[in-house]
């Protein structure tokens, strides 16, 4: 890597490529989840298994792909440090265990208080991320 301006500013290795390696794993749960249970993917769309699957795609593979790339490239297109490291962390604690709690309420196809504590946690990682990202993009530079 070439020593300059965005590698100064950009967030740790740790963080990053945590984020991409749970997509990753969380892709591979899906369609191992489609291969061990590919009855359940033939039936009506509100299925267990196809909410099940639909919601660890897009929760686990996509959006965490998302905030990785996010929080990597935002010191390049700002040129300002990610605000808090930490921050991060935490929404990616309760991202994944709200994802696991969520995926897990649908395919047991039990609509109680798991999934409402799972979607919940969603929430709020969500809202950690955009607390993040807001206070980052305020420290960015100015152009007028």
């Amino acid at each position: 890597m070439v020593p300059g301006f965005a590698t100064k500013l950009s967030p740790s290795f740790k963080l990053v490529s945590l984020y991409f390696l749970t997509a990753i794993v969380s892709l591979i749960a899906a369609v191992l989840m489609m291969i061990v249970d590919y009855g359940g993917l033939r039936g009506h769309h509100f299925s267990p298994v196809v909410l099940a699957v639909t919601h660890l795609t897009i929760l686990g593979w996509i959006a965490l792909t998302i905030f990785g790339a996010i929080f990597q490239l935002i010191s390049i297109i700002m040129k300002v440090k990610l605000h808090s490291e930490l921050l991060a962390y935490i929404q990616y604690f309760f991202h994944i265990a709200g994802m696991i709690l969520l995926v897990t309420s649908f395919y047991l196809f039990e609509f109680g208080t798991m999934m409402v504590v799972g979607g919940s946690m969603l929430m709020f990682a969500i809202i950690l991320f955009l607390i993040n990202l807001g206070i980052t993009l305020g420290k960015g530079e100015k152009e007028i």
